[in-house]
């Protein structure tokens, strides 16, 4: 009975799906790529971090499986380091004229932990 079921909901996602696609409308049907014209990607937000993670609707799978990685990666401290990072950057635009200097010590702030760009907040 439960086969049935399946068959029924599977038949009408096929019917909605091509429906969607022949009046110009977005449609992502997950099990079956060629209907859907757009996939819904997995994320990682921490604050105004944004990771994206897609394999194009290939293997939704590998994509959770990726996210978590990203997840224990990029923890929740990251939503204060990329605040800190945001206005120390303000303070060296305004700071520093000249922007090879700049560039440089912009680039040399992402590889301090949080804990080093505490230290750092008020020396810019």
């Amino acid at each position: 009975a439960l086969d049935a079921v399946y068959g029924v909901v599977a038949c009408h996602y096929v019917a909605v799906g091509r429906y969607c696609r022949s009046c110009g409308k977005l449609v992502n049907v997950v099990d079956d790529i060629k209907l859907s014209n757009y996939t819904v990607p997995s994320y990682v937000k921490r604050g105004d971090l944004l990771i994206s993670i897609s394999t194009g609707g290939k293997s939704p799978s590998l994509s959770s499986e990726i996210k978590k990685e990203l997840e224990e990666k990029y923890d929740d401290s990251y939503e204060e380091y990329i605040n800190i990072l945001g206005e120390i950057r303000q303070k060296v635009i305004k700071n520093y004229k000249n922007i090879s200097e700049r560039k440089k010590v912009l680039k040399d702030l992402v590889n301090l932990d949080l804990e080093e760009l505490k230290t750092l907040e008020n020396k810019f």
